[in-house]
C-alpha cells in the first residue's frame, strides 16, 4: 500500500491542468461572451482549487518525510539547498492555493450575478478582463511553484528511490 506521503506526485498534476483549462475557459468567455464558459471556467478554478488542497497537503506530508531522512543522515550543504528549496515550493503552493481560493470567490460571484441573476450590467468588459489576467498571472505563480517542485525531484531526488 502506499503512503500519503507518496500520493503527492500522482495528485499534483490534476489542480495544474484543472487551472490552466480554467485559464483557458475564461479567456474563451472574455472573447465569445458565452456564459458556457464563465460556468466552466468556475467549475475548472473550484476543482483545481479542491484538487490543490489535497496535492498541498500530500506535499506537506512527503516535505517531513524527507526531512525526517535528512535529519538521521550526516548535515551537508547540499540538505541546506534542499530545505530552501522546499520552503520555497511549500510557501509558492500556498501563495497559489490562497490565490486561486480568492480568485475562485470572485468568479463565482460573478456567475452568480451573470448566469443565475442574469444581470449583465454588473459584469463590464473590465471586469472580465481583470478575470482573465488574474487567471493568466496565476498561471505564472503556478509554474514558479512546479519549477521549484520540479528542483526537488530532478535536481536533488527527492521523492525518488534515490533519495536516502
Amino acid at each position: 500500500m502506499t503512503d500519503l506521503n507518496d500520493m503527492h506526485p500522482l495528485i499534483v498534476h490534476f489542480p495544474i491542468v484543472l487551472l490552466i483549462i480554467h485559464a483557458v475557459a475564461a479567456l474563451l468567455w472574455v472573447i465569445r461572451k458565452k456564459d458556457l464558459f464563465l460556468t466552466l471556467s468556475l467549475i475548472f478554478i473550484l476543482a483545481g482549487v479542491i484538487t490543490g488542497v489535497t496535492a498541498v497537503l500530500t506535499g506537506n506530508l512527503s516535505a517531513q518525510e524527507t526531512i525526517k531522512i535528512m535529519e538521521g543522515r550526516e548535515k551537508s550543504e547540499t540538505d541546506k539547498q534542499i530545505k530552501e528549496v522546499i520552503e520555497e515550493h511549500e510557501d509558492a503552493a500556498t501563495l497559489l492555493l490562497w490565490f486561486y481560493s480568492v480568485l475562485g470567490a470572485a468568479y463565482l460571484i460573478t456567475w452568480i450575478k451573470k448566469v443565475l441573476r442574469k444581470d449583465d450590467s454588473a459584469i463590464t468588459g473590465l471586469r472580465m478582463w481583470l478575470l482573465v489576467l488574474l487567471s493568466a498571472a496565476g498561471i505564472l505563480l503556478l509554474v514558479y511553484t512546479g519549477w521549484h517542485g520540479g528542483e526537488l525531484v530532478y535536481k536533488y531526488g527527492v521523492g525518488t528511490g534515490l533519495f536516502k
